[in-house]
């Protein structure tokens, strides 16, 4: 999760989360090169005494920056789609997860478990030693680490929205529709998220905890909610 003083993203915690760091970094390479040249330039214009009438209906120089900036495009667009097919199809089972936002609160159904609980936060007044304000809750998420897992979300009332950054997840929760996406947690651990959504007066204390735990331990907390 983010702490005080953070000026960097969270450790990523899905392949697609990590892939989405990587692309990002390659993204931002390239708008710190084109600014960079675009910039050096426009200095060697305002400066330079030379006429650069020359470059006037310069056929040549028409095509190089039709070309670059497509070529350009190409680069960012192709990892770009490469990234959101890997985000919407991943071979093979998976474990179905339902989340289900509701004022102010999220419910979970692992369906075919026959699993179903709502997850509120804990007041303030409760929380153990060590425990964060306004991001613990009552009963966590949880999810085997190294497993496909497909969740499906909406609402019961109104719009929200379930994400938890250290996943790469940013999903809308709307009344009436499934919005469906596959992932899955490489690293065991807690990860926090929140209501990205404005829904109303308790919209800012809709926490989400997710424990992402080994097999062994997933299969005990199965048989322990059961």
């Amino acid at each position: 999760m983010s702490y005080y003083g953070s000026s960097w993203m969270q450790d990523p915690s899905t392949y697609i989360c990590a892939n989405m760091y990587v692309f990002f970094n390659y993204s931002l390479l390239l708008v710190m090169l084109i600014s960079g040249l675009v910039g050096y330039w426009m200095w060697k214009v305002v400066v330079s005494k030379v006429s650069y009438n020359r470059f006037i209906e310069h056929e040549s120089l028409e095509v190089w920056w039709t070309c670059v900036p497509v070529m350009t495009l190409i680069f960012i667009g192709v990892p770009s789609l490469r990234l959101l097919y890997m985000y919407d199809c991943q071979p093979g089972k998976s474990l179905c997860l339902k989340v289900i936002g509701r004022q102010w609160y999220w419910s979970y159904e692992y369906g075919r478990l026959g699993i179903f609980f709502d997850s509120f936060p804990i007041n303030i007044n409760d929380l153990n030693v060590g425990g964060f304000r306004i991001m613990d809750v009552d009963t966590r998420v949880v999810l085997p680490g190294e497993v496909p897992v497909r969740v499906m979300v909406t609402a019961g009332d109104v719009l929200h929205s379930w994400a938890v950054p250290s996943f790469g997840v940013k999903v809308d929760a709307v009344p009436g529709r499934l919005n469906v996406f596959r992932m899955n947690a490489i690293n065991p651990g807690v990860y926090y998220g929140q209501c990205s959504e404005l829904c109303g007066v308790g919209h800012s204390i809709m926490p989400i905890v997710v424990e992402v735990v080994s097999w062994s331990a997933f299969v005990d907390w199965v048989n322990k909610m059961i």
